[in-house]
């Protein structure tokens, strides 16, 4: 194995100790570049975590998606939206329940079939009481009904994504 020593010839070796300003201004230049290297990790960190987060705050409140300049007109789109969303999670439990008793068959049992159908009413059922406690937070003021609309198409969307993981 060969070392490979540092060349220790050059300029800064012999201006060291010799001009008390030449190692002034090396130090600065160290301390700069380590300061300006923890600023831009600092800086790539919090783009990393906005970066990552960003699709959440997007589509965080489906109010917000449909932009009307009214509350009515928001409260038409959010209702308009969750019929969308909630006619894809009938559409996806569909195949799910295919999936379930297609499997049911291949084992000559019958408990994929049932056990969806009981995960699928204990969703409707939390859905349901989640968005209900959602929609107290409105203080019964008038945006009530677009909050619980809103909630329960998050969590359709949410859901939706689920049953997609279990259709063959």
């Amino acid at each position: 194995m060969v070392a490979i020593e540092r060349n220790t010839s050059g300029l800064s070796s012999w201006f060291s100790g010799s001009f008390p300003a030449m190692d002034r201004f090396s130090n600065m230049c160290h301390n700069l570049a380590k300061n300006r290297g923890i600023l831009i990790m600092k800086i790539s960190t919090a783009a990393l975590i906005i970066f990552f987060s960003a699709p959440h705050i997007i589509m965080a409140d489906p109010a917000s998606e449909c932009g009307g300049s009214s509350q009515v007109e928001i409260g038409r789109c959010v209702a308009d939206t969750l019929q969308r969303v909630d006619a894809t999670v009938d559409m996806y439990l569909g195949f799910a329940m295919s999936t379930a008793r297609e499997y049911d068959q291949s084992i000559g049992r019958s408990v994929a079939e049932p056990a969806l159908e009981a995960a699928q009413a204990a969703w409707s059922d939390f859905r349901d009481a989640h968005c209900d406690y959602v929609g107290t937070t409105f203080g019964g003021g008038s945006g009530r009904g677009i909050g619980i609309n809103s909630c329960r198409i998050v969590l359709g969307r949410d859901r939706a994504d689920v049953l997609m993981r279990y259709i063959r």
